[in-house]
């Protein structure tokens, strides 16, 4: 583990190559906040993986399946969809083309499953504030810190935007006039019943910067190009291809304690944060920036 001077925290923090770091952070300070963007993924990213009491929290798409409001049948059955094509998304044997495929496989059914379960868009408030879901410590000083400095934020999901919108509601999360959503949007009838997804639709291996770069925020940032990343699969990674860049940074959280995987996280991401730590080490970077104008 290291920790930089910059880092006011204690956190355990890994890192492959210390030099090429160093120099990512200072050109990231040279360029102040007006070059800068921030790329990230929004569950198990900006969320926590664990739960106070030790088990698992919820992601976007688990609050729902875990909640008491809609059929048990629909509860057992999401989450056999979940246990297999998970085993496949993480399962480094699988080849690339095959994860994709399967990925698109699990969204249509569970799309198909959740539009048969009988939600309703007056349910995603109530099932959010009873949900295990919760944000990692540093997440309303980050976004505060971010909408201060006008750094644009683009949120990066294969989750539910109106889910991802009713968590920041819950904790009292400032969002500001930089922040993007790009995941997927729920349709809903005129009496509220859920439909379906609007298209396209994302999933962990589809999210990268080329296919929306025709979208009018990022034509207009375009000029930002320091980039900070944000992601917990090793599939996040791939968030900002696409993108024209003087600087990438990529953070990376391993929420898993296989030591393997965390060489494979460590050849993928600048930097690496274990143990479902806190957001300290990307605030206090953001303070260098910042403090560098």
């Amino acid at each position: 583990p290291i920790c930089y001077s910059f880092c006011t925290l204690l956190m355990p923090i890994h890192i492959k190559d210390g030099a090429s770091v160093e120099r990512k952070i200072a050109s990231l300070v040279s360029g102040g906040c007006q070059c800068l963007r921030v790329i990230s993924d929004f569950d198990y990213t900006l969320t926590k993986y664990w739960a106070p009491d030790g088990k698992q929290a919820c992601s976007c798409y688990k609050v729902i399946e875990d909640c008491d409001i809609l059929p048990a049948s629909y509860q057992t059955d999401a989450k056999l969809l979940q246990k297999h094509y998970h085993a496949v998304e993480v399962d480094p044997d699988v080849p690339h083309d095959e994860k994709v495929r399967s990925m698109e496989e699990w969204m249509s059914k569970a799309n198909e499953l959740l539009s048969k379960s009988g939600l309703r868009k007056d349910d995603i408030t109530t099932l959010v504030n009873a949900g295990r879901i919760y944000f990692r410590e540093g997440m309303h000083d980050l976004m505060e810190l971010l909408i201060s400095e006008k750094i644009p934020l683009l949120i990066f999901s294969g989750g539910l935007t109106e889910v991802m919108l009713a968590v920041l509601k819950r904790y009292s999360i400032p969002i500001g006039d930089y922040v993007h959503f790009v995941s997927n949007t729920m349709r809903f009838s005129d009496d509220g019943l859920f439909l379906g997804l609007q298209k396209p639709v994302f999933h962990v291996f589809n999210k990268f910067a080329g296919s929306i770069s025709d979208q009018p925020f990022m034509v207009a940032e375009g000029h930002r190009r320091n980039v900070i990343l944000l992601g917990d699969s090793l599939g996040d990674i791939n968030m900002a291809r696409g993108m024209e860049l003087d600087t990438l940074l990529s953070i990376g959280y391993l929420n898993t304690t296989d030591p393997t995987q965390l060489e494979k996280y460590m050849n993928l991401y600048d930097v690496v944060i274990t143990d479902d730590n806190s957001l300290g080490y990307q605030l206090d970077l953001f303070k260098k920036i910042a403090g560098a104008k």
